[in-house]
């Protein structure tokens, strides 16, 4: 459905930007309202029927009655306050799912127009227990980025050091913050010169506020071109070298699917809706271009310490993007006998305290939780070998040993697919 349903949004898409650049009109605020016009009707029809949201514009009001900047387009739930004699809406900050920058061109003064908008939205932003956040959704990104066991209460975060508690809060916000979407209609020629334009763009900004990791954009679309942050909804964090982990990844398929994927992810999750709004007959798993990472440091401003985010750009030239496919079938990790022993004592827990007591033998030891740490299953806090998985399934065919997490039911087409069930 999702691949069906983006496919179909993109012809129309195309034939409306047609449509719209072939008008005589010169005017750029009446340009900019026809764009704005045709991202409001793209977002209508990707919307699901009731569950009474709609596709307004104007502004967002926070707990103290402070409105952001005017937003092109915002998709809402309920009913706002509209502003007398316009078509123009004001919504309280809980009640915005996502919002959306329209932009005819987008370029380096567009994006810092549209940021700037995003910014006066996302200061709007304060933890609500409306915000509905589920914590299970937070286990695994947290545990991946910090290798520690999740805190369950405030006792055990309060616990954890400075950098982990910063991850947990960073992870909350971003869990509960509304999509953030630029949308590019032209602009940047190709993938490599919006990354560059990007990247350019933000080191002008990163020593003022409001650019760290949970005020950027969740989404830049240029042309056929897209910036996709990995938010854990529902591209999934992955852990670097270092302390760093993945910020931003670029991508080149049909740009809507990325912006359907992230809406409807949320929408799922806000409204408990059926899987079945997934298109898991055609699954397969993103090769996302890794782009941007970022990690947590300390250091001292004016002599005063201090947290802060550092970032690194990854280059690629034009010929390393090309030749990176854009999807690849998902698979189980294939493991030896003797991590699939040790793996399967996690059958009725999902932490082992004191991995040196189970009785692996030294010589083995280094290599078998090195291979079990390699599928991004565990991870390993101290002594503790814990289970990083929600769903995680064992299972042997031909003599092979295999390991997954099966929650989305990815298991389930590889089967079929393989005609093993």
């Amino acid at each position: 459905m999702l691949n069906t349903v983006s496919d179909l949004l993109q012809v129309l898409l195309d034939k409306e930007k047609e449509l719209l650049k072939n008008q005589d009109i010169s005017h750029p605020g009446i340009i900019g309202e026809m764009y704005e016009g045709l991202a409001k009707d793209i977002l209508n029809k990707a919307l699901f029927k009731g569950l009474n949201l709609s596709v307004k514009d104007g502004f967002v009001r926070d707990a103290d009655g402070n409105l952001s900047k005017q937003i092109d387009c915002m998709i809402v739930e309920g009913d706002g306050k509209q502003i007398p004699n316009t078509d123009h809406y004001i919504y309280d900050f809980e009640n915005v799912v996502a919002i959306l920058e329209s932009k005819k061109n987008l370029f380096s003064k567009e994006i810092s127009d549209a940021y700037d908008n995003i910014i006066s939205f996302t200061e709007r932003f304060t933890p609500s227990v409306k915000m509905n956040v589920q914590y299970n959704d937070l286990v695994q990104p947290f545990q991946e980025i910090t290798k520690k066991a999740f805190p369950c209460n405030k006792e055990e975060l309060q616990k954890l050091d400075e950098i982990s508690q910063f991850i947990y809060h960073h992870l909350v916000i971003m869990y509960a913050m509304p999509l953030r979407i630029i949308f590019g209609y032209y602009g940047f020629k190709t993938e490599n010169a919006l990354r560059d334009g990007y990247y350019k763009y933000l080191t002008q900004h990163l020593q003022e506020k409001g650019y760290g990791p949970n005020s950027m954009p969740d989404l830049i679309i240029c042309d056929n071109a897209s910036i996709i942050k990995i938010n854990q909804q529902p591209f999934q964090i992955q852990s670097l070298d270092d302390g760093f982990f993945t910020l931003f990844t670029t991508g080149t398929r049909n740009p809507l699917y990325y912006l359907l994927m992230m809406l409807w992810y949320k929408l799922q999750f806000k409204y408990n809706l059926s899987p079945q709004i997934w298109d898991f007959d055609s699954y397969s798993t993103e090769q996302m271009k890794i782009y941007m990472v970022t990690k947590l440091t300390k250091g001292k401003v004016n002599g005063v310490p201090t947290t802060g985010w550092a970032y690194n750009y990854i280059p690629m030239s034009d010929e390393e993007l090309e030749n990176i496919p854009q999807e690849e079938e998902w698979a189980p990790f294939l493991i030896s006998k003797e991590a699939f022993i040790v793996a399967m004592l996690f059958r009725q827990t999902d932490r082992i305290e004191d991995i040196t007591n189970i009785g692996i033998s030294i010589d083995k030891f280094d290599d078998i939780i090195s291979e079990l740490i390699k599928t991004k299953l565990f991870i390993i806090d101290g002594k503790s070998l814990i289970c990083n998985a929600k769903s995680l399934v064992l299972f042997v065919h031909n003599e092979n040993n295999y390991i997954c997490d099966n929650n989305d039911g990815d298991l389930n087409i590889w089967l079929r697919r393989h005609q093993i069930m």
